[in-house]
């Protein structure tokens, strides 16, 4: 029993959307940091419309037009801040319906989840594609070095929608309200500035 409390206390979660550009800013530091300490997180990718409405927070066309311009100005400082010059500030494609990219990486190896999490989001943010769209998801995995055709079939079965449900409802019943979210047993961290206090918590543990 104490073995098993012990493993809940200390399980790390990475909540995520190829749709938000702040999970986007969040994963290249988060790739380095899985990579150079050796520490994992689980990746579970969420559907951000269903966390939305749960929690009282509108979709971007509902908000308010000083809500939607303070927005604009966050990017743009956490874009200079990163040094991401690469990313738009409102791609053509977005917001996007998230279904088939979501479902992509859930079907995918842990391992793999948050790279092609970057991968696809990275279409949206860098490059103006359309990543509802089957066509261009697949291209955009191809030059990735994956197997697009292949992941994407795999992305429309009834076994990805329900592993994406799932992924999902976990963050509900754990009280997740946003992405990027890590979460390190019972504490949670949003936001791409609250990284650095989720690294040491983890690191505390190692």
């Amino acid at each position: 029993m104490e073995d098993e409390e012990m493993s809940k206390e200390e399980e790390k979660v990475f909540y995520t959307s190829p749709l938000s550009p702040w999970a986007l800013m969040m994963m290249e530091g988060y790739l380095n940091f899985c990579e150079e300490s050796g520490i994992n997180f689980r990746v579970r990718v969420v559907n951000l419309g269903k966390l939305f409405s749960l929690n009282g927070n509108p979709p971007l066309k509902e908000r308010s037009a000083g809500k939607l311009n303070y927005r604009l100005q966050e990017i743009g400082r956490w874009k200079r801040y990163f040094g991401y010059g690469w990313m738009k500030d409102e791609p053509r494609y977005f917001p996007f319906d998230m279904g088939l990219s979501s479902r992509v990486i859930v079907m995918a190896e842990e391992s793999e989840k948050a790279k092609l999490a970057m991968v696809l989001a990275r279409g949206c943010w860098g490059e103006d594609l359309n990543l509802a769209d089957e066509e261009e998801v697949r291209g955009l995995l191809d030059r990735g070095g994956y197997d697009g055709e292949g992941m994407v079939a795999r992305a429309k079965t009834a076994e990805a929608e329900q592993r994406y449900e799932e992924d999902t409802e976990e963050a509900i019943s754990r009280l997740v309200f946003g992405v990027p979210t890590i979460r390190i047993g019972d504490e949670l961290y949003w936001g791409q500035d609250r990284w650095e206090w989720a690294k040491r918590h983890a690191e505390s543990m190692a």
